[in-house]
C-alpha cells in the first residue's frame, strides 16, 4: 500500500494485479469474500503488491501459474475509491487446457454464465478492454 498524504487526511493508493484467464473457451472468476465494498463480487485472479512495478512472472508464479501460457494482451487501470485511488495491471493469458490446475476459490465459466457474475466497476473496465 502506498499512502500520501493530501492536506490533512491520508490518502491510500494500492497496487493490484490481475490475470484474466481464458482455458478451453472458458474465462476463470473468483468471488471476493471478506468485508469491504466488494464483498461476494466477481473479479479475475488477483494479487495485491506493494508497488506498482510487479511483473508478470511476479504475479503468474504468486497465483501458482508457472508455465504453459500465451499472453494475449496487458493493460493497466486507475480507478478512484472515495477513500483511495487503485493502481490496477490486468495480464490477458491463454492456458492449455492440459496444463492449467484451478486454484481454491476460482470458477471456470463459459462466456454467458460468465456475463451473468456481479462485478464491481473496476472489473468493468477491465472486460470492456478484452
Amino acid at each position: 500500500i502506498h499512502e500520501r498524504l493530501v492536506g490533512s487526511e491520508m490518502c491510500i493508493r494500492d497496487s493490484f494485479y490481475y490475470v484474466d484467464i481464458e482455458v478451453g473457451g472458458e474465462r476463470v472468476l473468483v468471488r471476493r469474500e471478506g468485508d469491504g465494498i466488494w464483498q461476494q463480487l466477481y473479479e479475475f485472479p488477483m494479487i495485491e503488491g506493494d508497488g506498482p512495478d510487479w511483473d508478470l512472472e511476479t504475479v503468474a508464479k504468486g497465483l501458482g501459474i508457472v508455465e504453459n501460457f500465451v499472453v494475449k494482451g496487458e493493460q493497466s487501470f486507475k480507478h478512484q475509491l472515495t477513500h483511495q485511488t487503485i493502481y490496477a495491471r490486468c495480464w490477458y493469458l491463454c492456458i492449455s487446457s492440459d496444463k492449467f490446475v484451478l486454484n481454491d476459490g476460482w470458477e471456470r465459466l463459459n462466456e454467458a454464465d460468465f456475463l451473468l457474475k456481479p462485478v464491481h466497476r473496476l472489473m468493468e473496465k477491465m472486460i470492456k478492454f478484452t
